[in-house]
C-alpha cells in the first residue's frame, strides 16, 4: 500500500512536533523538578546535556540503520527507546534513572526520530514535482492544497 504523499507530510510534521516539543518542554520543567526532587539543577542539566550528546551521535547512526533495515523499523525502535526513557524517569525518580532514562534512552529515541530520517522518508514518497516550492508561484501552492 502506497502512502499518500500529503499524509506523509502531515505524519512527518506530527513526528517532528512530538520529537522537538517533548525535548524542548523539559527545559521548562527543570526548575520545578529541581525544587520538588531536591537534586539541584546540576544533575538534571547534566542528564539533558548527555541527551543532546547521545542525540547528536545517534542521528547519523540511525540514518545508516534506516537504509539497511527500513525507516519504519528505526522509527519504532526509537519511539520505544524514548518511551522507555521517559517511563524510567517517571517510575524511578533517582539521579541514575534520570541520567539513563532522560539522558541515554531518550537521546537514542530522539536521534532515531529526528529530521534526517523524517526528511529522507518524506522525500521518497513525495513526487519530484512537489518537492520544492517556488514562493513566487502561488498556483503551485494552490494546486498542492487542493
Amino acid at each position: 500500500m502506497q502512502l499518500n504523499w500529503k499524509a506523509a507530510i502531515a505524519l512527518a510534521a506530527l513526528i517532528l512536533a512530538i520529537n522537538t516539543g517533548a525535548r524542548q518542554a523539559l527545559g521548562f520543567l527543570l526548575p520545578p523538578m529541581a525544587t520538588t526532587l531536591e537534586w539541584g539543577m546540576g544533575s538534571l542539566s547534566l542528564a539533558l546535556a548527555v541527551q543532546n550528546l547521545v542525540f547528536g551521535l545517534t542521528a547519523p547512526l540511525a540514518s545508516r540503520l534506516s537504509d539497511r533495515f527500513g525507516t519504519l523499523s528505526v522509527f519504532l525502535v526509537g519511539s520505544l527507546c524514548y518511551t522507555a526513557g521517559m517511563g524510567m524517569t517517571a517510575l524511578w525518580p533517582t539521579t541514575l534513572s534520570w541520567m539513563l532514562g532522560a539522558g541515554v534512552l531518550a537521546g537514542i529515541g530522539i536521534g532515531a526520530t529526528t529530521f534526517p530520517l523524517v526528511l529522507a522518508a518524506v522525500s521518497r514518497v513525495v513526487p519530484p514535482a512537489h518537492r520544492g516550492w517556488d514562493s513566487a508561484s502561488p498556483r503551485r501552492v494552490a494546486r498542492w492544497v487542493s
